[in-house]
């Protein structure tokens, strides 16, 4: 009976020390939560537009938050025209204000010479700041910017328009309106109202510096009218469209609209459900479209050249074109595949090895741009790879394959990222800072070069629109038409991919065209080659 009793009161300290430790580390963890959801409520009650100073103006940039690679080149387009002399603007404020992870981040512009600035602001579109809730803002701070630039997406731009053709009603003077990718040419802009020209929702005010999906449709079927190899022998063109894709299914339509009018065929459309589906491999309603409507009228047709209308985002014509390869490969080998401006020149050539595999998609491509994509300062890399790839293919008619590895010298272009944005956003500031300050040129003398001086910034937004109305590209041609919409001629963009099989090879190699129109309403068209790469698919 040695043994000890141990009181009750020693046995609970162990156990109440751990139960106030636990305690104590649960009222922290709450406290630091209810802190940081109050400062994050805090800072988001907070967010408002940023005041404009005296005599300045404002741009305001609304897009989505996740557009952070858009206006990192939106900024880098400000800032080559802030370094080029004949823009008359300087770079009027600090770096940093321009970063992306800012709440609101900004930059502003000034006339060389002169106070006043322009300030641009983006305005980040998320689940919280509606474009009607920024907009409401802004229209009610003074002064209210002189343009919203927006529209990235067609039903992005129907939004906007939606929301300023309401605030017209309620304000004397709304700001004017820029679109910059948005190529519906007619949207539902009320329920139930049925389809309206786009910018008719907000007439007079609405400016567009893309291409409408009637004028890429036109263009491309020129295109293809002066190339009588690459259509179809029975004059039927096909096509595949999504119903919960409105591009395609306009896209699609504008292309039979221009067939039409040519008399170079019809149309026969496919239509599939829904665009939801894996990288590699088709949806069951997009395989029976490939089998039962396509494969099956082609194999009627062997050796006949094809034109396939493929509307959609690359990840989805990527599939479509994978499977459609793998079922009918002699299909690929006259196949012509029109896109439009939904796959940009970075898929097909920058980024092609991990996004367009030649191997797997063997048939020529056609996209559609709406500003240069190959604008790169170096132009003797492009003179150099045209003079390199005509050796080449003279040597491929003597030896009947390309020389491995000797195509190396024609590459200057495959790790290039394209400049239609970047030329874009170019324009759309050139045309704003030509909008913004009265430029008035100064009387030549004999002795002296005509210079410019800059008037003070526009005060109202009516001087502003007409100014912006009256916009001339850079050869001297009106920019828009009557309407708002940019003027056909003013510069369409085709690329051209061609893959090219070398006989018993699994490497394939691929001609890089980028062809240019530009010309009056009321001329022909006329093609010219912007550029010509051959590009290897082992680089």
């Amino acid at each position: 009976m040695g043994e000890s009793l141990v009181p009750f009161e020693d046995i609970l300290k162990p156990q109440a020390r751990r139960w106030l430790s636990f305690g104590g580390i649960l009222v922290a963890v709450i406290f630091i939560v209810w802190t940081s959801w109050a400062w994050w409520q805090r800072g988001e009650g907070e967010l408002a537009p940023a005041a404009v100073p005296a005599g300045d103006q404002e741009i305001a940039w609304l897009m989505p938050a996740t557009a952070l690679a858009a206006w990192n080149r939106f900024v880098e387009a400000a800032g080559r025209l802030s370094r080029d002399a004949t823009s008359g603007v300087d770079w009027a404020t600090e770096p940093i204000r321009c970063h992306g992870h800012l709440d609101i981040p900004e930059f502003a512009l000034r006339w060389r010479g002169g106070r006043q600035r322009l300030w641009v602001r983006w305005y980040k579109l998320t689940s919280d700041y509606s474009a009607d809730h920024w907009l409401s803002s802004l229209l009610q701070r003074s002064p209210p910017p002189l343009v919203i630039i927006g529209g990235s997406t067609s039903d992005r731009a129907a939004e906007l328009i939606r929301s300023l053709s309401q605030y017209r009603q309620q304000f004397a003077d709304t700001p004017a309106l820029v679109l910059t990718t948005a190529t519906a040419d007619e949207m539902e802009l009320a329920p139930g109202a049925g389809l309206t020209d786009l910018l008719e929702g907000y007439p007079g005010r609405a400016f567009r510096f893309c291409f409408t999906n009637r004028q890429m449709a036109d263009a491309l079927v020129d295109f293809l009218a002066v190339r009588p190899a690459w259509l179809p022998e029975r004059h039927t063109w096909d096509a595949i469209t999504w119903r919960d894709d409105p591009y395609s299914e306009d896209f699609a339509n504008r292309i039979s609209d221009a067939l039409r009018e040519r008399g170079l065929g019809w149309l026969r459309k496919s239509v599939v459900p829904y665009s939801v589906g894996g990288s590699l491999l088709p949806g069951v309603w997009e395989r029976q479209v490939i089998e039962e409507d396509l494969i099956a009228t082609w194999a009627q047709e062997r050796g006949a050249a094809h034109v396939l209308i493929l509307p959609t985002v690359e990840r989805v014509a990527r599939r479509v074109l994978v499977a459609l390869h793998q079922a009918a490969p002699w299909a690929s080998e006259r196949l012509t595949v029109v896109i439009g401006d939904s796959v940009n020149f970075n898929v097909l050539c920058r980024d092609r090895r991990l996004l367009w595999p030649t191997e797997l998609l063997p048939m020529r491509i056609l996209v559609f741009a709406h500003e240069d994509p190959v604008r790169w300062p170096a132009e003797s890399s492009r003179q150099l790879a045209e003079i390199a790839l005509s050796v080449l293919e003279g040597l491929a008619m003597l030896h009947g394959q390309l020389p491995h590895g000797a195509a190396h010298i024609a590459l200057p272009v495959g790790r290039q990222t394209a400049t239609d944005d970047l030329v874009l956003w170019e324009q759309i500031l050139r045309a704003v800072i030509h909008a913004a300050w009265m430029i008035v040129q100064a009387e030549a003398s004999p002795t002296a070069q005509t210079t410019a001086r800059p008037a003070p910034l526009v005060g109202d937004g009516a001087t502003f629109l007409e100014r912006l109305r009256s916009y001339r590209d850079e050869s001297g041609q009106a920019f828009f038409d009557s309407r708002g919409n940019r003027r056909r001629g003013s510069g369409e963009y085709v690329i051209a991919l061609e893959p090219w099989r070398q006989p018993n090879r699994l490497t394939t190699w691929s001609v890089l065209e980028v062809w240019h129109s530009h010309s009056l309403d009321n001329e022909p068209r006329r093609w010219a080659l912007r550029g010509r790469w051959l590009l290897p698919s082992d680089d």
